[in-house]
């Protein structure tokens, strides 16, 4: 995949040096992501400015979020909107996920883990299988691409804990705008 570069400039209009964290948030959409694109630590002198290298996955539309990590994450740039060059490649991007057999009125809280999280609360699903509906958007070129989508059910004890899913799928390209511009649906099923 290509990618292209991003230069971030930071000032410093104040007589002293100042220094910390800034958070950079990226997306296609104008919707500040909960997960952070890149942090850089930055020394600012007094009246002075320093730049930042960022690469990022080109599409027609970039939006900027820059906080502050370490004021709590003040907002430093909301949402500054770039226009991009699409480069040949397609780019895919997961917009959707939704279990359709889950019960959001019965929560897993003993044995559901999120990696990173620790233990989190999961719906149960009360089925011999989980059914998975997905959606994903191709802001690059136009491309008929065998796609994998793997299920993976940890609380099999047994090797066959995975379960893949092959397709052919043409991902119509083009970005976010414009007509034609759609996103494929596909559907994932797992049995226990």
């Amino acid at each position: 995949m290509k990618f292209k570069k991003i230069y971030i400039e930071i000032t410093n209009d104040l007589d002293c040096e100042q220094s910390g964290i800034i958070n950079v948030y990226t997306h296609v959409l104008n919707e500040c992501p909960d997960k952070k694109t890149n942090s850089f630590y930055v020394v600012v002198p007094a009246h002075g400015k320093v730049v930042r290298k960022m690469k990022i996955t080109p599409s027609e539309d970039l939006y900027v979020w820059i906080k502050d990590a370490l004021h709590d994450n003040q907002m430093l740039l909301d949402g500054k909107h770039f226009d991009v060059t699409l480069g040949n490649t397609p780019i895919l991007y997961l917009v959707s996920a939704t279990c359709l057999n889950w019960d959001e009125n019965d929560l897993e809280t003993e044995k559901s883990y999120q990696e990173g999280c620790g233990m989190i609360a999961c719906p149960r699903v009360h089925d011999d299988k989980i059914t998975v509906v997905y959606g994903v958007k191709n802001a690059g070129v136009d491309a008929v691409l065998k796609t994998r989508v793997a299920c993976w059910c940890p609380g099999k004890l047994t090797s066959g804990n995975i379960t893949y899913h092959f397709q052919m799928v043409n991902y119509v390209g083009g970005g976010w705008k414009g007509k034609g511009r759609k996103e494929f649906l596909g559907k994932c099923v797992v049995r226990s």
